[in-house]
């Protein structure tokens, strides 16, 4: 692999993290006593299209 690739790798990984930790933060307190795999589960079925706050409402409607 050449360092251009492995760099790029590196920057994908990087964002892939970042947008990780967002989503956990925003369903973080909805789920306090929810396992990772639950709360992964949640993640997976928001529809990251819409905007930030709708994602939002769309997790605390999921916990009810």
């Amino acid at each position: 692999m050449s360092a251009k690739s492995d760099k790029q790798r590196i920057i994908a990984l990087q964002k892939a993290l970042r947008l990780a930790k967002a989503a956990l933060g925003k369903i973080a307190p909805y789920y306090r006593d929810a396992s990772v795999e639950e709360a992964l589960y949640e993640i997976e079925k928001l529809d990251w299209n819409s905007k930030p706050d709708l994602v939002q409402d769309q997790a605390a409607r999921a916990h009810r």
